[in-house]
Formats: structure tokens, sequence, C-alpha cells
């Protein structure tokens, strides 16, 4: 029998690894062995802890599998292995550790993407809490109804919902009724777009002035969207659902 390490685990001897022995432990409820790795990324690794963690940061840097495969010279299939084991993880601890959130303003996009040739894209859906700079949730998959419906009830299962959240998207036929459905009176949505205006497309140099006859130009870049919010008027503010108080901001090219 060995010692007791609290009241229903002891010590049960050791293992032997390339690195020398390891400490075993017993669960004397259920009478499984462990170790101190089992649950963890580090569980039947047959590398050092060191060279795992050194090819999720290389990863992370932006580095391909292939790439990493050649510089640490580890097989591929294990730098895939691993990387898989590594997202695993991370996904399991976004969905303990990110609850609760106080979204002050929600900023969502979907970015496109390729994996093995141009006729079928994959779109990733991200979303971004301005003022924490967190990605709460992220979808993959294709740019339909569903992915984007999964990604708001997603944000909104991690949202504490105690405050009056400012949605900004953009003018993706989609967004605007998923909010709807999702968030309901619960939120102010507003939609970011961007076009050329008839102008602009007979005044290619960008210190050009205007024509007189032309309309006030639209609002630049450097106008956040929260700033334009305050220049609302108060009616527009106070409107239940999103869609009587959104707006859109043409944003020019230059």
């Amino acid at each position: 029998m060995g010692k007791a390490v609290s009241r229903t685990m002891i010590r049960y001897g050791f293992y032997q690894t390339k690195w020398g022995r390891r400490r075993r432990y017993r669960c004397q409820a259920c009478g499984k062995t462990f170790c101190r790795n089992s649950g963890t990324l580090y569980h039947r690794l047959q590398h050092r802890r060191a060279t795992f963690d050194e090819v999720a940061a290389l990863s992370v840097e932006g580095l391909n599998k292939s790439a990493i495969a050649r510089v640490r010279q580890i097989v591929w299939n294990t730098v895939d292995h691993w990387l898989e084991r590594a997202a695993g993880s991370c996904r399991r601890f976004n969905d303990r550790r990110i609850t609760g959130l106080n979204v002050t303003e929600l900023q969502a996009d979907e970015m496109r993407t390729m994996v093995g040739g141009k006729e079928q894209p994959i779109w990733i859906f991200v979303s971004i809490d301005v003022w924490s700079r967190l990605w709460p949730s992220t979808i993959v998959g294709r740019r339909s109804y569903q992915n984007t419906l999964g990604l708001f009830r997603d944000i909104s299962s991690r949202m504490n919902h105690k405050g009056f959240p400012l949605i900004a998207t953009d003018g993706f036929e989609y967004y605007k009724r998923v909010v709807r459905r999702v968030f309901g009176a619960a939120c102010l949505y507003g939609q970011v777009t961007r076009f050329i205006l008839w102008w602009q497309a007979s005044m290619p140099l960008r210190g050009s002035i205007l024509p007189q006859h032309s309309t006030r130009p639209p609002l630049r870049h450097s106008q956040g969207l929260a700033d334009t919010l305050h220049c609302l008027p108060p009616s527009a503010r106070a409107q239940k659902f999103p869609e009587e108080a959104s707006f859109r901001i043409a944003r020019s090219n230059a």
C-alpha cells in the first residue's frame, strides 16, 4: 500500500520513461492508476514538454506545419497531431473560462480563406469585444444563416446581459435578422458599409477637390462607430428595437 496523498489518492510506485522515472498514483475509489500528466496536453507525449510548447508557439506566429516540421526536425504527422490536440484544449478552456462577459461594444465580421483550392472557400465568422480586445467566439464553415446564428448564440451565452451593448457588423444580409432573433431589444445595432460614390469614379486622385454639384462627402474612417452614436438624436437612441435605431456609415476609400 502506498503513502496517502489525499483521502482517495495514494502513491503507487513509478514508471519508466526516456528521461527517467515518473511517479504513478492510484485512486482508491475506482482503482485506476494515473500520473501527473493525465488529463493534460502532455499525456503520453513522446517528446519533451518544451518541444510541444515550441511547436504551438511557432504555429501561433504564422509558420505552417511543413515549416515547423523542417525547423524542429519532427515528422509532419506528429506536428499535425500536436496542433490538433492544442486546439482542442484551447476550445475546452474557452468554454469553461469565457463566461459572464460584460460587453460594451461588439464587432462581428467574416473572413474568407481557402483550403485546397478556390472552388470551395471556407468562411471564418469572428467577433471581438472592442474594449478588451477579446475574441469571445468564432465559427468556421459556410457563409450561411445557420453559422451566423450560431456565432451570436454562442456570444449571447457568454455574456452577463447586464448592459446595453452596441453591436456593429458589415452589410451581410443575415446579420440584422440574427441580431433581432438573439438579442431583440437588448442592444443597439449598427451596420458599417463601404461603397464608392458616383463622383469618386471620375476623380482617381485623393487630393482632388469635390465638384460643386456633389453632395456632402461620407464620414471618414477615423470617425468611430461609437462617436457616430452620439450624433444620433435621443429619439433614435431610445428606440426599443435595433432596426429603428440602426444607422449606416458610408466610408470613403481615402
